[in-house]
């Protein structure tokens, strides 16, 4: 598509979503009493995320290496492929794992594991993850060691 098309395109949509909504200045912000509480054991649940991520690490201070095992989980409305990407505070060096890596995003619940390996670090390590799509994106981030 030529970028005269995908400009007018990129107008056209604005426009549409412009005239359905009725323009910027008819927004209205509607606040609502809450019709009923929420079990208490249903406010402890995690709610559905499109995309999760945990960190885990073990640190080896003879090797002056951090062992990080990150688990991703896409949920099956997922359909943007999420980028991971580790970001290493300066002076720090990846020994093991990718850097930065498209995982596939199948459509369906999937979890991934994956294993890094970092020496030197002197501060946090970042580990982000984020899809984005054309009608939005989603992104997390956890940090080794974990702020307290």
């Amino acid at each position: 598509m030529g970028a005269r098309r995908c400009a007018m395109l990129a107008l056209w949509m604005a426009a549409v979503s412009t005239a359905a909504c009725g323009g910027p200045d008819r927004v209205q912000r509607v606040d609502r009493e809450p019709s009923a509480e929420v079990p208490a054991e249903a406010a402890s649940e995690p709610a559905h995320r499109p995309l999760e991520l945990a960190l885990e690490g073990v640190e080896d201070p003879g090797r002056d290496t951090v062992v990080l095992v990150a688990t991703i989980r896409l949920a099956a409305g997922l359909i943007a492929p999420p980028v991971v990407r580790v970001m290493l505070p300066p002076g720090a060096e990846l020994v093991r794992g990718i850097p930065e890596e498209v995982l596939s995003a199948p459509g369906r619940q999937v979890t991934y594991r994956r294993e890094y390996v970092v020496r030197g670090a002197r501060g946090p390590i970042r580990i982000r993850a984020q899809s984005f799509g054309v009608a939005g994106g989603v992104r997390v981030e956890a940090l080794w060691p974990s702020p307290p």
